[in-house]
């Protein structure tokens, strides 16, 4: 394995990378560089961890601003000494968590319960018709992966209008995928995954590239 630092990717397509001055031709490229959150947290003259997220209190708020929350890819939200994923899950469920609260305080109750994420698992689209799915006891890939992926993720849409969008997508782009070859999918490791050891390949280093 060859580490490449100080460089960035300028380009990718279906033959390889370009790293700097070097085209690196691969048949995979995985992007692990992560996001920058938004820059809410300047806006709020708040503390920030590297990534530009802040560090809200157990209740989602900003330390000495009661009346102001965040939540999703712009919040640290720490549990069991490790920061919640930039993923939908931990959005979602803040967002259900800061309702509740809002909604206590404009009732005159008080809510003393601090923001508890769950786990509800995770999901990869690696291919066409393939999907990894690990959501408690259930480990599965293949096609019913996939077909449990485009389920849930209709799911949780909002609206009949969205919901149907967005089935017409996935049909449109699933048989237009019969037209072309190669294509690309983002997908996030788990916990509990990693990559297999490959001999030829290449890592940038993640803090330039």
């Amino acid at each position: 394995m060859e580490i490449i630092k100080g460089v960035h990717v300028t380009e990718l397509d279906e033959h390889g990378v370009q790293v700097g001055d070097e085209y690196i031709e691969t048949d995979n490229a995985f992007w692990l560089a992560g996001v920058k959150a938004s820059p809410a947290g300047e806006w709020l003259g708040a503390e920030v961890d590297r990534g530009g997220r802040v560090k809200v209190q157990s209740d989602l708020t900003v330390p000495g601003h009661p009346n102001i929350f965040v939540i999703g890819d712009t919040a640290c939200v720490m549990q069991d000494g490790k920061p919640l994923p930039g993923v939908a899950q931990p959005a979602i469920q803040g967002g259900h968590y800061v309702a509740k609260v809002i909604a206590d305080r404009i009732a005159g109750r008080e809510h003393r319960e601090a923001f508890k994420y769950v786990d509800k698992g995770s999901m990869a689209v690696v291919g066409r018709t393939y999907a990894v799915v690990e959501s408690g006891p259930i480990h599965t890939v293949g096609f019913f992966g996939f077909v449990m992926w485009v389920f849930l993720h209709l799911y949780y849409l909002i609206g009949y209008r969205s919901r149907v969008q967005v089935l017409l997508t996935y049909f449109l782009g699933y048989f237009s995928a019969f037209r072309r070859k190669g294509g690309s999918r983002i997908i996030m490791l788990g916990r509990r995954q990693a990559i297999p050891d490959y001999p030829q390949a290449r890592t940038l280093d993640k803090t330039t590239g």
